[in-house]
């Protein structure tokens, strides 16, 4: 009965995207010449059959994790007997082990008695003797006070005597396979982020086999593909582990790719993959050179409520109809996500239901962490895009980075309640500056409000002072203030407001002109975000805004739940515009706000040429390796700019029908004059 239980947890492991324990036929977990891996609990218990090592002088092992800087280790434990009753060896402390790497590593630890090693009793604390006649179990101690995504797995265990001789530990294998995987697409969550400017982008996809040369094809939209096409290669790096299959660790791979000198304002078509796979056709939009448009959302909750009758798959649908409204609305090529794009980043179905839905391929998207995505202390968020400007690479989460589109300079900070002092914002500020000075707007974003309607350890009874702002990031006001960004984006609350233009701790008089436009602000004006995919429509939040405060010039709730809303930002020459819709309601104007102000000449517009970029590579063999001169004529392009949301490949008789323009281009989104 505990066989067929454990195989049944085995196989919905798999299925539901966690890691997997490899079980034996003695219901021990580890049979010689397989592996076993397993996620990071406080502590980590591998036992096998229980073996003679009688005159070891050492034990070693190959010890494989994925996320080695995350590891602190307080004890490891060589122990026979598996009741309370049995004795140990035990390591202590983190500097008793080998310097780790990510991947395998070699692990050898002496067994003499003594420090670092000592025989103790568990049960009582007390000096024991290690009995090496039962060997039986392995113990790890992991006291990180965190709980990151770590993968562990164990394979080749032996005792070794001072002959050298080795004796084998756990069972014989007795050869029967593990559970199969789960089939899944070769190539998932393709997403496309926004270059360093408005002539690049940046591409990132996931491969479920380790892929093999992997690249990006791309070619303006009203041309034929295979003729024009420029192909770009790219790298790739392990992801993250899913399971164990025999004796192999299965892994899922990130793989990433930049494409510069594409035209701005202009339809591609583009497919990713390696010489074994490649996708479907999709198309993608560069941004303008001269203004800029971009949707606003914060806080999608990818999760698994349990309030919920269809839990997850009702999150998921959630998420594909405030995608699908936007696109609708065909009135910008980009999003900014605001943090908390999932609730758990170390789930994969969580990661797959956000990065997976099929009409992200077809818009760039910016997105930055929140305090879901950096707790549990995952790396898997940033295998998942593919960001420019990275300011410190292998930080929390997403990096702080930054970029230019159009005449605004967008900073997106890494900056919650649990990493906001990890490292120095106001280096990004100063990087992003420097390599962009020719910038007329500035806007930044980050999750958490500094002058939000739901603070951290604010009570009512405190009265209404300015400086009740976010305790965490009250020092980063003076850097805010020294930059000076027309307007800086957050979510987190759940509850829609905007600030008064703030500049140090105060509220600033702002003259406005007839339209109530505000004209040439001496401040910053803070947007917080509500939720942007109906996450809690069918059941309340847990906080009640603590509003108004006296620095907020408007904001609203339904009762105290949260409200639904996603914005449009629209940034051309001298005026930025932020209007905020109901996503419930999508064409329902919540509140709207204009900011004017005297901006540098303008340069003459560049943006009307057609020609492709020069390839990197001409007619290069395809995937299969064989030559991709011919052209294919079901996959031939027309005139006519796509449909925003359509993805998959694309019939000859879907590009015929753009025919009739005549070479023009019929763009669905709003042009500029």
């Amino acid at each position: 009965m505990l066989k067929r239980i454990c195989l049944l947890v085995l196989a919905l492991c798999l299925i539901g995207g966690c890691l997997m324990i490899s079980v034996t036929a003695e219901d021990y977990d580890y049979e010689q010449g397989k592996v076993i891996v397993k996620n990071l609990p406080a502590v980590w218990l591998i036992h096998f059959k229980p073996t003679d090592i009688t005159g070891a002088t050492a034990i070693k092992f190959d010890f494989f994790i994925d996320n080695a800087d995350n590891f602190r280790l307080s004890a490891l434990e060589f122990g026979s007997h598996y009741r309370n009753d049995w004795q140990e060896l035990q390591y202590t402390g983190i500097a008793k082990w080998p310097s780790l790497q990510d991947g395998w590593n070699s692990v050898t630890m002496p067994l003499s008695l003594g420090d670092p090693v000592a025989s103790v009793n568990p049960s009582d604390g007390t000096s024991g003797t290690f009995d090496p006649t039962t060997f039986q179990r392995i113990r790890i101690f992991n006291t990180t006070g965190t709980d990151p995504q770590i993968t562990i797995g164990f394979r080749n265990i032996v005792a070794v005597k001072d002959d050298g001789t080795e004796i084998p530990v756990g069972s014989p294998s007795s050869g029967t396979p593990s559970e199969p995987p789960v089939e899944l697409d070769p190539i998932l969550d393709i997403t496309v982020q926004p270059g360093g400017t408005e002539s690049s982008l940046r591409f990132n996809w996931i491969a479920t086999s380790q892929p093999e040369d992997p690249f990006v094809e791309i070619a303006l939209f009203n041309e034929e593909f295979e003729t024009h096409k420029t192909v770009i290669p790219g790298t790739y790096s392990t992801a993250n582990s899913i399971g164990v299959s025999g004796s192999d660790i299965l892994f899922r791979y990130s793989c990433k790719a930049t494409v510069e000198g594409l035209k701005p304002d202009t339809y591609y078509r583009y497919r990713v993959g390696d010489k074994n796979h490649v996708s479907d056709f999709y198309s993608i939009q560069t941004q303008s050179a001269s203004y800029t448009q971009a949707y606003i959302l914060s806080d999608i909750h990818v999760i698994d409520h349990p309030s919920w009758t269809d839990k997850l798959p009702v999150s998921i649908e959630n998420w594909k109809i405030t995608l699908g409204q936007l696109l609708d609305r065909g009135e910008a090529s980009m999003i900014l996500s605001l943090g908390d794009q999932m609730q758990d980043t170390t789930r994969m179905d969580y990661l797959d239901g956000f990065f997976g839905i099929p009409d992200l391929t077809d818009i760039i998207i910016a997105p930055i962490n929140g305090n879901h995505d950096v707790s549990p202390a995952s790396k898997n968020l940033p295998k998942y895009t593919n960001v420019p400007n990275e300011v410190f690479p292998g930080s929390m989460g997403i990096s702080d980075y930054y970029f230019k589109s159009g005449k605004t300079l967008f900073v997106m900070l890494s900056l919650t309640d649990i990493n906001f002092d990890e490292v120095d914002h106001s280096e990004t500020f100063r990087k992003a500056v420097a390599a962009y000075p020719d910038y007329d707007w500035m806007v930044v974003g980050f999750h958490e409000a500094i002058y939000g309607n739901w603070l951290t350890k604010y009570s009512a009874s405190a009265g209404d002072p300015l400086d009740y702002c976010n305790e965490f990031y009250e020092k980063y006001i003076e850097v805010l203030d020294q930059y000076k960004p027309d307007l800086v984006l957050t979510g987190h609350s759940h509850i829609y407001g905007r600030s008064h233009f703030m500049r140090d701790g105060e509220i600033q008089t702002v003259e406005q002109d007839e339209t109530g436009a505000f004209i040439s602000p001496s401040g910053t004006v803070y947007i917080n975000m509500g939720t942007s995919s109906r996450m809690w429509q069918f059941g309340n939040t847990s906080q009640s805004p603590n509003w108004p405060f006296s620095y907020l010039a408007f904001t609203c709730s339904d009762n105290g739940k949260a409200v639904y809303t996603y914005g449009l930002l629209d940034i051309d020459g001298d005026r930025l515009t932020l209007d905020v819709y109901d996503n419930l309601e999508p064409d329902k104007l919540i509140d709207t706000i204009t900011i004017r102000k005297e901006i540098k000449s303008p340069e003459p517009a560049t943006e009307t040429e057609t020609d492709a970029p020069e390839p990197l590579e001409t007619n290069p063999a395809g995937p299969t390796g064989e030559s991709s001169t011919e052209p294919v004529t079901s996959q031939e392009t027309s005139d006519t700019a796509p449909k925003k949301g359509c993805s998959g490949v694309l019939t000859g008789g879907l590009w015929l029908l753009g025919t009739v323009a005549a070479g023009g281009a019929l763009l669905l989104k709003r042009k500029k004059a």
